[in-house]
């Protein structure tokens, strides 16, 4: 099974220059956050672990899900006793890849990411190609502060363009997504400029040409 994860990374913006929407649909698409507001159509599932996103879009959140939008969270009172809502809980110290549902225990990195979260469900609900789009983790330098694909949507960490930097270079928990790496699964990661460096890299024109020539 085939999967592309929508981050929130400035290289996401190549993708839609090149005609990422209109390739890409009808695919099996997971929305991180706030990525399903950037989309022209309602992904496949909408994921986030921020009840900030729950709470600034709950009403276009459930609008998504009864047109068959799925819908997958870290456990809230919120929307606890609201069927539409997949809860799964989170955990920061260990990745159980396959078993991470069975022991409701889905990693995220010590970082505590959505990004990793939703790797390790899709890990764990048996896909086996992964795309992550938009997995950036920063930017290429400390001088650059473009560090998302849309603005205005979370401006907290629009402002925050060194969480994932020290003036040291990018923070060592990036070795987190090294937990990822297996001979069960295929991870690509479409972002040349990403600071990920545990999965192949591939560019926007390799990706779209994959999906569309399939």
């Amino acid at each position: 099974m085939r999967l592309i994860i929508l981050g929130a990374g400035a290289s996401l913006k190549e993708g839609v220059y090149k005609g990422l929407w209109e390739v890409i649909k009808g695919q099996d698409i997971w929305a991180i956050n706030f990525m399903f507001k950037v989309m022209p159509y309602p992904p496949s599932a909408i994921i986030w672990q921020d009840l900030g996103v729950w709470v600034k879009f709950k009403a276009d959140i459930l609008r998504a899900a009864d047109s068959g939008t799925k819908l997958y969270a870290r456990p809230h009172d919120d929307y606890k006793n609201d069927p539409r809502v997949e809860c799964y809980n989170q955990n920061t110290e260990k990745f159980f890849g396959r078993a991470g549902i069975r022991e409701n225990k889905i990693y995220t990195g010590s970082m505590g990411l959505t990004g990793l979260y939703a790797l390790s469900l899709a890990i764990a609900k048996g896909y086996n190609d992964l795309y992550l789009c938009g997995f950036d983790f920063g930017t290429p330098s400390v001088d650059c502060d473009d560090t998302h694909c849309y603005t205005g949507l979370n401006e907290g960490a629009e402002r925050r363009p060194m969480i994932y930097r020290t003036n040291k270079g990018v923070r060592e928990e990036v070795a987190d997504f090294e937990n990822y790496k297996s001979s069960e699964w295929k991870i690509f990661n479409v972002s040349e400029i990403s600071n990920i460096q545990s999965f192949p890299k591939i560019s926007y024109d390799e990706f779209l040409k994959e999906v569309k020539y399939e």
